[in-house]
């Protein structure tokens, strides 16, 4: 589309069209993005319906530790080698995990899907897999694997960060 959408700028610079022609061709496009993107969102992948965690990887655990917990004015829970910062309440509770890694970096992030299992995620990774992403299942979660290499986590809403 971004492709289109330059190309009709050029001719519309270019004087090859009028501002109205321009205008109709750029609505049109919009109209269709939208309505492909409706469907496509219904057929394949998934429908989150918020934040589940956002993990990231530091040097000094106790340090952002303590930045974080006076930031979001939460208190900390231990968890297998690093430390999860609940926020918010109920269903739109979500988690910051703060671990340990060799350089501060953004490690995944993770989004609640409603309707998965979340003792067997395997219909899920299925799907995803059908749908043509590269996915792995990791205990209770599938992995995603983003064109750059980045993981998002697909899981259920209720399964613990």
């Amino acid at each position: 589309m971004t492709q289109t959408l330059d190309q009709w700028l050029t001719r519309y610079e270019a004087g090859q069209v009028d501002r109205r022609t321009f205008l109709q061709a750029v609505t049109t496009l919009a109209a269709g993005a939208a309505s492909a993107t409706r469907s496509d969102a219904a057929s394949v992948g998934v429908l989150p319906s918020g934040m589940h965690h956002v993990e990231i990887k530091t040097v000094d655990l106790a340090r952002s530790t303590a930045f974080y917990r006076k930031l979001l004015q939460a208190t900390p829970e231990a968890g297998d080698g690093r430390i999860v910062l609940p926020i918010g309440q109920g269903a739109a509770r979500s988690y910051l995990s703060i671990g340990v890694g060799p350089i501060p970096r953004v490690d995944h992030f993770s989004v609640k899907v409603p309707g998965m299992d979340p003792r067997s995620p395997k219909k899920t990774l299925d799907k995803l897999t059908l749908d043509g992403f590269r996915a792995r299942m990791t205990g209770h979660s599938v992995y995603v694997m983003d064109p750059d290499g980045f993981e998002v986590q697909v899981q259920a809403p209720a399964t613990s960060a």
